[in-house]
């Protein structure tokens, strides 16, 4: 990481903020180099009011946490609103999966609406949690059917592969070729959300991948202590110092 490369920021990480004035949140996270957002929630905001936000403040969209129950209420309203502010990623940001019929559920929504999405030009992706590696109550890891029994794609959450007890850099070199989108995120093996760098979590390797495979990283950061800003803040200047030792090492 020779230099500071473009990065993301998930929305939820300041979500103290853009629930309330948005606008605010990101005239604050343009002067901390993130150049392009992802969504949790448009807080009643029309497209044009978002799309209007993100030329103002020169934001990219490269995805948007939608709910499987809100894609199957409105998928023509989801559709044309993300086109209409430059968004073609549908991520389902968790599902309910601890019995195996709900597996099965998320399973045949996906093989449903998968193509769905791809026929307006859109890939849908899917959001990990720890949970997902684990069996459920009924011996069903709801990763492997995911895996196995549909073609979604895959926004690996690094820190929740970590804490249930697999390398994220291993996890991702043997599943690339449906991988498009990373969360970078570090945390305390008790849940506890930390800023990038004051965890446990292998950041620097899980960055240092995804800018091998040219994959858009998504900080995603939850402590909010302070507030969100500051904590988005802190994640900005670790990637400043990871810019500059790489530098030094190069140099050196």
């Amino acid at each position: 990481m020779e230099n500071m490369v473009d990065f993301g920021l998930q929305l939820y990480s300041i979500s103290d903020y853009t629930g309330t004035d948005m606008e605010y949140a990101f005239m604050r996270i343009q002067e901390f180099y993130y150049k392009y957002v992802e969504f949790a929630g448009f807080y009643g905001k029309s497209a044009e009011e978002i799309k209007g936000l993100l030329e103002k403040y020169n934001f990219g969209v490269v995805g948007a946490h939608i709910a499987v129950k809100d894609i199957i209420a409105d998928f023509e309203g989801i559709v044309n609103y993300n086109k209409a502010i430059g968004n073609t990623n549908i991520v389902i940001p968790s599902y309910e999966i601890y019995k195996k019929e709900f597996v099965y559920e998320l399973r045949d929504f996906i093989n449903e609406y998968q193509p769905k999405f791809e026929a307006q030009g859109m890939k849908l992706y899917y959001h990990n949690h720890d949970k997902d590696f684990k069996e459920n109550k009924d011996g069903v890891v709801p990763f492997e059917v995911l895996w196995n029994e549909t073609n979604v794609l895959f926004e690996v959450d690094t820190f929740w592969v970590f804490f249930a007890g697999l390398d994220p850099v291993k996890f991702m070199q043997e599943h690339k070729e449906r991988i498009g989108l990373v969360h970078i995120k570090d945390g305390l093996m008790d849940r506890t959300p930390k800023s990038l760098g004051e965890g446990v979590a292998p950041v620097r390797a899980c960055v240092d991948y995804a800018l091998e495979m040219g994959w858009p990283m998504i900080v995603e950061s939850e402590g909010q202590i302070p507030d969100g800003i500051n904590d988005v803040k802190r994640c900005y200047k670790f990637f400043k110092r990871m810019a500059l030792e790489a530098s030094e090492e190069n140099n050196g």
